[in-house]
């Protein structure tokens, strides 16, 4: 039985392309956006080593993308992604900290105005 070359030149097209792997695009896409979301939400201030990992990491997968190593550049994408995504946590937290300790601040100070005494009239 004779295989035809056309056939077997579309099954080769076909594996070549799976073999290719997934589009990077999307994920770094999208890590991209974390970094940028973590970067507004203060994480340079406040998960500096945080963001700078995810910054790194974004760079290696978008280098990676740009050498066509696509399975690389997707796993750089998600890890960037994670790494924003803990900047992001880490800075929302300290905030929050910070937002907790101004609040006990202001507390004490109206208890300490509530207990003053009075002077007469």
């Amino acid at each position: 039985m004779k295989r035809s070359i056309p056939g077997l030149s579309v099954a080769l097209v076909i594996l070549a392309g799976c073999a290719a792997g997934p589009d990077p695009a999307a994920p770094i896409e999208a890590a991209r956006a974390l970094v940028e979301q973590a970067e507004q939400a203060g994480a340079g201030e406040f998960a500096p080593s945080d963001l700078g990992r995810a910054r790194q990491t974004l760079g290696r997968a978008e280098e990676a993308q740009e050498a066509r190593r696509d399975e690389e550049a997707t796993r750089f994408a998600e890890r960037a992604a994670a790494e924003a995504q803990v900047a992001l946590s880490t800075a929302a937290a300290a905030k929050a900290e910070r937002s907790a300790q101004e609040t006990e601040r202001s507390i004490e100070v109206l208890r300490d105005e509530a207990n003053r005494p009075v002077r007469g009239n």
